[in-house]
């Protein structure tokens, strides 16, 4: 099973515009857009991101509700069914790794 999550794009890279630095709950990473419609979203959007490519735009609410519903749902599960959401909430409290 894969589970998207959402994140905020923080800058497009200005020399790759299909690429993107996103923060998903503080953990920046560079994501792919270039499976979106339309004009590259900017800085301050949210996404939806599957295997570090984004693959839908989302409201600053539906993005929180996911991420909500994420977080309750590791919680319930005790983290065992997705170890690598647990780790990446993980550090995303401690904040990102250099």
């Amino acid at each position: 099973m894969c589970v998207g999550l959402p994140g905020q794009i923080v800058e497009v890279i200005p020399d790759r515009p299909m690429l993107a630095r996103v923060s998903v709950q503080g953990v920046t990473r560079v994501v792919n857009l270039g499976m979106l419609d339309g004009p590259p979203p900017g800085p301050g959007e949210w996404v939806l991101i599957l295997l570090g490519v984004a693959l839908e735009r989302m409201t600053e609410s539906e993005a929180t509700e996911a991420l909500r519903v994420l977080e309750a749902f590791g919680s319930a599960t005790g983290g065992d069914l997705f170890p690598e959401l647990e780790a990446l909430v993980a550090a995303a409290r401690t904040g990102p790794a250099g």
